[in-house]
């Protein structure tokens, strides 16, 4: 990542001075194209390097029901918004081992992506259902 942003950084300032300066309409507007697109790169490359330096888990056992509960919940507005039922099944509660805000995040982010492929429709549905199995 720190290399490619040492690649985009340049890009972004040149096409912001280029846009500065006086030529035509369609030399504006594609200097500022240009501009966009590599600004959105910029934030895509540094969102990705603050995911890859994730720290180190901490585990501890917690109710993945409840934290799955509670992420449905937090986007309940945003599922009614977006005519989508969501549907958490767990025949009980049921505990894991691991980094409950690490996981949370994985859900949310499944979640999210789940909503974004629904866009437009009036009947979507997004059902999770946990079970306990002896497999390892």
């Amino acid at each position: 990542t720190h290399e490619i942003m040492n690649t985009i950084a340049p890009i972004v300032s040149l096409s912001q001075t280029l846009s500065l300066r006086p030529y035509g309409r369609e030399s504006n507007t594609g200097l500022g194209v240009i501009r966009e697109q590599s600004e959105r790169l910029m934030e895509f490359t540094e969102s990705y390097r603050r995911l890859s330096y994730m720290p180190e888990p901490k585990k501890k056992r917690f109710s993945l029901t409840n934290s799955l509960h509670n992420l449905g919940l937090l986007l309940q507005s945003d599922f009614e918004n977006a005519h989508i039922h969501f549907i958490l099944r767990a025949p009980s509660d049921i505990y894991i081992e691991g980094d409950e805000k690490q996981l949370s995040q994985v859900f949310l982010n499944l979640l999210k992506n789940s909503m974004q492929s629904l866009e437009g429709k009036t009947d979507g549905q997004i059902e999770v259902t946990l079970e306990v199995t002896n497999k390892l």
